[in-house]
């Protein structure tokens, strides 16, 4: 069978397999997004307690970037292994990969799984400038024009994370994990300008006469993007989008562009070997590649709790703004409106005006109301205290401290799921690196004293290496907390003799509270203080042996 067949058999198959999957991300998609298109009751308010607890738990997995460290697999150099977190660094900023973790990590809690891609992405651009005379000032042309010079320079040459549209992600049916699935397909959308700019793709001839002029989107992606803006969208006719899909399998990669012209087939071209997606669950079902997130548990309850507000305010509504029972037909309707001091006129006897009021039923709803969300936060493990709220259960302490302690323990949980993705990303990074860099480059890292520059060679980051991220690096820092302990640990052994560890402690007290550039004056002192040390040391050194000598004399 050609390559061409078993890929849109894969894509068939993929799309059939995943039906089911994308109507569910529709509905958490409906319920993250708040469009209340579900609402069964005349008001369409929509409470959002999902959307929040997506929020809550975001900062709790990534407030700051990773602190990564490269272990040699073999005694190496550790200076090389400082390069390597180095360059970690600069790759993190260059590529702006906190606001894609973001991301990432919020499909997972939206979906249940995330998924993202890494490759190698190099961009030129056209940098502009004057021309300078001997004097430094600017050169004019005969016109009196600036001249200027234009110049290609090389924008971006690093790894490129992407974050993978959830609707646009295939999976071999049988598989539980991306590495080892037979195949994982991946849909996207490029122009033909950047296909022929790339200079790797073929038959772009071929494919440019086969080109239709719609694209025509999947119902799934086309019904996201009606929850998030309100509107399906229109296919923006100006821009020669083309459906792209993205097969890795065991013979490498293949491409097709249209649903018919491969474009591109090749063994896999990076080092590492690997498919270039990692997955990060936020909740891990067995046996199964798709996890649950922080909606789909609790959807049903999110209706609940939506629908019992909105029939309070229903009722409220419907108390507030009367019907009428009239008996007689010259009522006039026009007094029926309330208004201060209001009168209804009757023509006779057998007219009469009686208010049809609805009875009171919101007296238990606040109650109902806090039932669904206690059923939510046991679910979830993410209580009104996590999000800064007040509740009213659990009032003391003990309890307060109880409950947190609990939501904790499933924090910590997802926060180690989410470090083993990155560790598998750092590998990634790490070996892009060393395939691709095969000149020096100079990297600006910052570091504990501002910026500084290294210069990375080939032969600095060869071999092999795992990446090992630093427990909870990502997590929000409680400054006060932190200097609290410090400061406390000093006091402890303030009176004792261990002149070292409370120059240390001092060196860390100095960068707890932001004041790194008074270490060098620490460094100082201490440099002194160990040159008085030895100087009386050694004082006490010749004072004894004199003492000694003078005895032997004696004697």
């Amino acid at each position: 069978m050609k390559k061409s067949e078993i890929l849109k058999t894969r894509i068939a198959l993929g799309i059939r397999n995943t039906k089911e999957k994308f109507r569910v991300f529709n509905d958490c998609d409906e319920v993250y997004l708040g469009s209340g298109k579900t609402q069964f009751t005349n008001s369409k308010i929509y409470n959002p307690y999902s959307w929040a607890n997506v929020e809550t738990i975001v900062p709790r997995m990534v407030a700051q970037k990773p602190i990564v460290e490269y272990k040699p697999r073999e005694p190496m150099d550790d200076f090389s292994s400082e390069i390597h977190t180095a360059l970690f660094k600069y790759w993190w900023d260059k590529d702006g990969a906190f606001e894609k973790v973001v991301s990432w990590i919020k499909n997972a809690l939206i979906y249940g799984t995330g998924v993202v891609k890494l490759y190698w992405k190099t961009t030129e651009k056209e940098v502009t400038s004057y021309e300078f005379g001997q004097d430094g000032k600017p050169l004019l042309d005969e016109n009196g024009e600036f001249i200027t010079n234009v110049e290609t320079a090389v924008d971006f040459d690093d790894p490129c994370l992407e974050v993978v549209n959830m609707y646009d992600f295939f999976l071999d049916p049988e598989a539980r994990n991306i590495q080892d699935a037979q195949w994982a397909i991946h849909r996207y959308y490029k122009s033909f300008d950047e296909l022929e700019s790339a200079g790797y793709y073929k038959n772009l001839k071929r494919l440019k006469r086969y080109l239709t002029s719609k694209i025509e989107k999947s119902p799934e992606e086309t019904e996201r993007k009606e929850l998030a803006f309100g509107h399906a969208g229109e296919y923006d006719e100006t821009v020669d989008n083309i459906e792209i899909w993205e097969m890795w399998d065991k013979d490498g990669l293949t491409v097709m562009a249209a649903g018919e012209i491969i474009i591109r087939e090749q063994a896999n071209p990076f080092w590492h070997g690997k498919k270039p997606f990692i997955a990060l669950n936020d909740s891990i079902i067995p046996q199964e590649f798709y996890g649950k997130g922080e909606i789909e548990p609790v959807i049903k309850l999110q209706h609940a709790l939506n629908t019992i507000q909105n029939q309070i305010i229903d009722n409220r509504t419907q108390i507030l703004m009367n019907m009428w029972k009239i008996t007689g037909e010259n009522v006039d309707e026009s007094e029926l409106i309330y208004r201060p001091n209001g009168v209804v006129h009757l023509s006779n006897e057998y007219e009469k005006v009686d208010p049809i009021v609805p009875p009171d039923l919101t007296g238990n709803a606040q109650k109902d109301v806090s039932i669904v969300k206690a059923d939510i936060q046991q679910a979830l493990g993410i209580y009104d205290y996590t999000k800064g709220a007040e509740s009213g259960i659990n009032k003391t302490a003990t309890g307060i401290g109880l409950v947190q302690e609990a939501a904790n323990a499933r924090f910590k949980h997802k926060i180690q799921l989410l470090e083993e993705a990155i560790k598998e990303l750092g590998d990634m990074v790490l070996s892009l690196y060393q395939q691709y860099i095969t000149d020096k480059k100079v990297i600006r890292v910052v570091g504990e004293k501002g910026e500084k520059f290294v210069r990375v060679l080939p032969k600095d980051i060869a071999g092999s290496y795992d990446c090992v991220p630093e427990a909870g690096s990502t997590l929000m820092i409680d400054k006060d907390k932190e200097r609290e302990e410090v400061m406390n640990l000093y006091a402890t052994f303030a009176a004792q003799p261990f002149e070292n560890l409370k120059m240390e402690l001092m060196k860390k007290m100095l960068d707890k509270f932001g004041m790194e550039t008074l270490k060098d004056a620490l460094d100082k002192d201490i440099e002194e203080w160990t040159q008085r040390m030895i100087q009386e040391q050694e004082a006490v050194m010749a004072q004894e042996q004199a003492a000694m000598q003078e005895q032997e004399a004696a004697i």
